[in-house]
């Protein structure tokens, strides 16, 4: 039996918002200056130094996955931390460029927090009742103004790409810090809001039609095109005929929004970015300071 962390993965997928700074800078070139994928990509490893502790770093080789089988386990990707910070320079200039930068979200000390994804069910009763609370607590008419009303209220939010200027200063103000829905991904959401109306940088945010993943096919689930609130049809979405949408008032054919195609997951495979005899060595450092760890092969695999 062989498993990878971080695998192929067999589930609905999340509706999470993405967003990001449009912003250029070392690390974000090109079209990862306006795409969200490219930016998030081009910046990954920089937050995975960051995130990901000291137990999976061995000197200039951070550890971001590790594969299982029934003869063991073992690091399967990484990067080297000298070959993330090298359009600056180093980890030092990696650190102060982003120290330094009007898009930098995260509070000081912490790299790349220019793109990010906010991590809240749409229809989540804690955030549906702090968004109206806020509404109703004296933003109504600047609401009405500057977001198109859904029920639920999530939905609204994320209609327009780019933010305007009057959206990002009022998101703050609807999204408290405090609200348990979204985490710290939302307090970086709601400094970057911040940031951008403060340094007039364009903000792009995307919800995700819903879908599923499985097998290596994501397939989209028929849903409003305006809001991608799902309407609850099969997979394949059945409905050709005309409808409206009960969340946002859009008229759409549910058949038409449905699809599925294949799609690839690809993994940073750290055998081929190491030599075999680091590679070896990081591998026994691995394995050594993760002995006492359980092993989930010795586990029940559960489908």
């Amino acid at each position: 039996m062989f498993c990878t962390l971080y695998c192929t993965p067999m589930s609905d997928t999340l509706q999470h918002v993405s967003w990001h700074l449009r912003h250029a800078c070392p690390f974000r070139q090109g079209t990862a200056v306006d795409d969200f994928s490219k930016a998030f990509d081009a910046t990954a490893e920089l937050r995975f130094i960051d995130d990901v502790g000291a137990g999976d770093v061995f000197g200039d080789i951070v550890v971001t996955g590790v594969s299982y089988s029934s003869e063991g386990r073992w690091p399967s990707s990484g990067f080297r931390i000298s070959d993330a910070v090298a359009p600056v320079g180093d980890l030092a200039a990696a650190r102060r460029t982003c120290g330094q930068c009007p898009a930098n979200a995260f509070p000081a000390g912490r790299m790349a927090g220019c793109c990010e994804f906010l991590s809240v069910d749409p229809g989540d009763p804690e955030m549906e009742a702090a968004l109206r609370a806020a509404i109703h607590g004296g933003l109504a008419d600047e609401f009405a103004a500057a977001f198109p009303r859904t029920d639920p209220l999530w939905y609204g939010l994320w209609i327009s790409d780019p933010l305007s200027p009057a959206q990002l200063r009022l998101l703050p103000r609807l999204l408290p810090a405090s609200i348990t829905a979204g985490g710290t991904g939302l307090r970086q959401f709601r400094r970057a809001c911040e940031l951008a109306a403060e340094h007039g940088i364009e903000m792009r945010v995307h919800m995700p039609p819903p879908g599923h993943v499985d097998f290596g096919f994501e397939t989209t689930f028929p849903h409003c095109p305006r809001c991608k609130r799902a309407t609850g049809e099969t997979w394949y979405g059945e409905s050709n005929q005309m409808t409206t949408c009960k969340t946002c008032g859009q008229q759409f054919i549910p058949a038409a929004t449905a699809s599925s195609e294949e799609c690839n997951f690809e993994l940073s495979d750290l055998k081929e970015r190491l030599s075999a005899e680091e590679y070896a060595a990081v591998s026994k450092a691995w394995q050594e300071r993760h002995a006492s760890e359980p092993d989930p092969m010795g586990q029940p695999f559960m489908w």
